[in-house]
């Protein structure tokens, strides 16, 4: 079946890819960070100004609101660069492109003002990568584990959409990255021109610069837990969605070979469980539910492996209700799709 292909061909490779970098990333590296109000998140950049081997940190203020602007404007630190976003427009692009500018080093690792870093060591794992000839890495930004059903399925979701873009890139057909765990080099950002290629679209400072890159750069996956950096999901239902139909407003800028290997996955899934229930109900012998198991039980396998690669164990019992549910959620997400994303 194509959904076990999409298991077995592209997302084990997980499985076996090692955690990142071996080399120690001895060139100095930026981070950078712009925030839209979001001030009760600023307390949070202590953790980013203590890691290792960091030059500075550089916080792009996009236009926020007045409490925040007076709480960065207290805060102090001999690696601290405080900006401005040169111009008030849609998205984060020109607040990311600014703090870009700004940057002394090639080196530059991306995050968000609600991020925490997995260790001291976060930043230096990812910009190691570019000390091997790499010119992008991608890794995993996993939300809080917090007590609820909806905070299980948001995290299962998000390692779902790990599993994708990180096995994509480790076929070297990388598609997408998050914008709050990412490094690439400065030089890659001029040489593709920055954002100017989707710079019309409000969103996609992280997933369409990767696409930008596609065949353009060389692409590193870091899988090392001390590489991931911590959000805090939405709270509602609502919240979710709205969240995820603002990132998939930019799937249609994706490169054919992307979008027809993601509908492929998504109507494979999709179609699978309408077959499964559909001949559960209308057939009274053991053959259909013989080939869920045959199909449901290596997937479970492939999953709980590289959950606890990527410190999610406890998700892997609960495989089957979630990929059930994930079903559920496909539908639901769907006709977000024509939707455009308006502010970040």
């Amino acid at each position: 079946m194509i959904k076990l292909s999409f298991w077995l061909i592209l997302f084990i490779r997980l499985v076996f890819s090692e955690k990142g970098s071996t080399s120690e990333n001895k060139s100095e590296y930026s981070v950078i960070i712009a925030i839209k109000n979001g001030g009760k998140h600023l307390n949070k950049l202590a953790q980013v100004l203590n890691q290792r081997g960091l030059k500075e940190l550089i916080l792009v203020d996009d236009f926020s609101d007045k409490e925040t602007k007076s709480t960065i404007e207290t805060m102090d630190s001999d690696k601290l660069v405080k900006i401005h976003a040169s111009k008030d427009i849609l998205g984060k692009k020109q607040a990311i492109h600014d703090g870009i500018e700004a940057s002394n080093t090639d080196y530059i690792v991306f995050s968000d003002i609600d991020c925490v870093p997995a260790s001291e060591n976060w930043a230096e794992l990812m910009s190691a990568p570019l000390n091997d000839g790499y010119d992008m890495v991608l890794s995993y930004g996993p939300y809080k584990n917090l007590a609820g059903w909806l905070n299980s399925f948001i995290r299962f979701e998000t390692l779902m959409t790990a599993i994708q873009y990180l096995s994509y890139a480790l076929a070297r057909i990388p598609y997408m990255g998050v914008g709050r765990n990412m490094a690439y080099k400065k030089s890659l950002f001029y040489k593709l021109g920055g954002f100017d290629n989707h710079k019309q679209i409000a969103s996609g400072d992280d997933d369409l610069f990767v696409q930008s890159a596609f065949r353009k750069a060389k692409v590193a996956v870091v899988l090392d837990s001390m590489a991931f950096t911590y959000s805090e999901p939405a709270k509602t239902m609502a919240e979710f969605l709205a969240q995820k139909s603002r990132h998939v407003s930019t799937a249609a800028s994706y490169k054919l070979i992307h979008q027809i290997l993601l509908v492929c996955f998504a109507i494979s899934h999709i179609l699978f469980y309408i077959l499964f229930l559909f001949l559960s109900i209308a057939s009274t012998n053991g053959i259909v539910w013989q080939v869920y198991l045959l199909t449901i039980l290596p997937m479970w396998i492939i999953f709980a492996i590289i959950s606890n690669k990527l410190k999610e164990i406890d998700l892997a019992i609960w495989f089957p209700i979630f990929d059930l549910v994930y079903f559920i959620y496909m539908i639901i997400l769907s006709p977000k799709l024509i939707f455009k994303r308006t502010r970040w």
